[in-house]
């Protein structure tokens, strides 16, 4: 592959990191600010409960560090990004994963939407992971610290 093509597809994968990162960034933000939105959004008529809202709350701590980590890694070509969209992924696959569990026990629409957005995301973080291209000049290892 040229290193054109290359480094279009680099620049490609950077961009859709930074879009998945925006993307969680925004949700945790919206669910810790108004964590009913959960009813609708995910849970049902349990969202109006004050247990389901800390963990509102906390699953938006959770997509708000993961955005701004993995925005700040977008931004430089070393790399970095990986770790914090294979974090964001398995996010996403356990997401997935307990609204399966949780068959009927939540609304149908918002069980359909989150398992479509959770499975999507969940792969295309995996994806991004994996095509984000690490750094093309790494540092070299000083002779004396060969441990």
């Amino acid at each position: 592959m040229n290193t054109t093509r290359l480094s279009l597809v680099d620049k490609g994968m950077r961009i859709l990191a930074g879009l998945i990162s925006l993307g969680r960034f925004l949700f945790g933000v919206a669910f810790i600010a108004k964590p009913t939105i959960m009813e609708r959004a995910w849970i049902g008529k349990q969202a109006r409960l004050p247990g389901a809202q800390l963990l509102a709350r906390a699953v938006g701590a959770r997509d708000l560090v993961l955005g701004l980590g993995g925005l700040q890694a977008a931004t430089r070509d070393d790399g970095s990004a990986r770790p914090w969209l294979a974090a964001a992924g398995i996010c996403d696959a356990v997401d997935f994963g307990a609204t399966w569990a949780a068959g009927r026990t939540i609304p149908r629409q918002a069980r359909t939407g989150v398992l479509a957005i959770a499975s999507v995301f969940s792969l295309l973080s995996a994806i991004t992971a994996i095509g984000i291209g690490g750094s093309r000049n790494p540092e070299p290892v000083p002779s004396g610290d060969r441990t």
